[in-house]
């Protein structure tokens, strides 16, 4: 996965090398529409078929096992288990899928150990999904997941005097309220100051001089 990164990255950055940049778009393109690819899930990219061919037949992007286990919470909480992350505390972020809310689905999966965001932002997905997808906001209070109504024209927003707030739903709500000292931020300045309160400290028993 580190390497696949590394050669999006080089498609994108590597403009003083022309071989290494259309190497790193070929790798690119593999990541986006080879039902090989870790990141890609579906038998085949049928962009070309929606565009180009009437027949809805042509249209469907059959999707692998992921999309059955990513629903069962033993398999969500081995995966996180596999990166080093709490499976009690933790959670897998799944992006760039749309929900289809619409027929009934839920962004909400695994018992809540895998949730899914953003599918639905572009407004292609929209009529597939019904909404303008998720955004997650994680603060010190908690889990929270907020749903975007489709949004056509300022215009249309006017005409027909729509409310286009979001509705928010509470994940998970921290009992005790999340600080800065409670982060990896906060741990390493909280060592600084044990360590300056220990030398000073020991300066005021004379364990130092002052220099």
């Amino acid at each position: 996965m580190e390497r696949f990164g590394r050669l999006a990255r080089q498609g994108y950055f590597a403009t003083d090398n022309p071989e290494r940049k259309q190497e790193g778009m070929d790798a690119m393109w593999r990541l986006w529409s080879d039902a090989r690819s870790p990141l890609f899930g579906n038998e085949k990219m049928a962009t070309f078929e929606r565009y180009f061919i009437g027949d809805t037949a042509t249209h469907v992007e059959k999707r692998n096992a992921y999309y059955k286990f990513r629903d069962d919470e033993g398999t969500a909480r081995r995966i996180l288990a596999e990166f080093g992350v709490n499976p009690d505390t933790g959670h897998i972020i799944n992006g760039h899928v749309p929900v289809r809310v619409k027929r009934g689905e839920n962004p909400v999966k695994a018992n809540g150990k895998l949730l899914v965001i953003d599918g639905g932002f572009a407004k292609a997905y929209q009529g597939q999904t019904g909404i303008a997808g998720y955004t997650l906001v994680y603060n010190s209070w908690g889990l929270l997941l907020a749903a975007h109504p489709p949004f056509d024209s300022v215009q249309k927003v006017i005409d027909e005097e729509t409310d286009l707030g979001s509705s928010t739903q509470i994940l998970e709500s921290n009992d005790v309220r999340i600080r800065i000292k409670d982060i990896d931020l906060g741990r390493t300045l909280q060592r600084q100051i044990d360590d300056l309160q220990t030398l000073l400290a020991a300066y005021r028993r004379g364990l130092i001089q002052e220099v």
